[in-house]
């Protein structure tokens, strides 16, 4: 994920933002028609650094964190009349949002934090694959296996709930943050 400083506070108000959960098979037009909007732009996630690039992959990150989809597609929406209603009603609705640069970067915060502590949590998960891989080797070539096994269970508790606290309360901010606006 790119660095949030990288952008001005203009740049990280977004506004009015739609996420869809694919394949939704609606083209622009129907989305406009739908939601009554002036216009609407698919944000695309090209891993660049510009602006869309950048809220494209938050906003993908936190959709999968609160849904478990990481399948949708991103779309920035313009006009006062936009409205969801008429999305909601359709079997691919997401979320629609409306981001200023404060919700951003507190979006932002949790995003980067959660991503951390799932990341330490699969390193933890391999050295618990390689520990195990000790252990059994250790075995076959007559090392005594007392010392190893012994943390096993160790290793395997800190895997499974390392950070706990703090990835429930990143969950927490971001469902707070992904709540439909408009």
């Amino acid at each position: 994920m790119q660095p949030i400083t990288k952008f001005s506070d203009q740049e990280l108000n977004v506004g009015k933002v739609l996420i869809m959960r694919q394949p939704h098979n609606m083209d622009d037009c129907e989305l406009i028609r739908l939601s009554k909007a002036a216009d609407i732009t698919w944000l695309k996630d090209d891993m660049g650094v510009d602006i869309d690039e950048f809220v494209c992959d938050l906003l993908q990150g936190a959709y999968e964190a609160v849904t478990g989809n990481p399948y949708v597609s991103i779309y920035s929406v313009l006009g006062d009349d936009a409205n969801s209603t008429f999305l909601k009603l359709t079997d691919h609705f997401g979320a629609a949002l409306v981001l200023g640069s404060s919700q951003i970067k507190s979006l932002y915060t949790a995003e980067l934090v959660r991503r951390t502590i799932v990341q330490v949590r699969h390193e933890l998960e391999m050295a618990l694959v390689f520990h195990n891989n000790l252990v059994n080797h250790s075995s076959k070539l007559g090392i005594d296996q007392a010392s190893f096994i012994s943390d096993t269970s160790a290793i395997n508790n800190l895997h499974l709930t390392y950070a706990d606290a703090e990835l429930n309360r990143r969950l927490a901010t971001i469902k707070s943050l992904m709540v439909d606006k408009w």
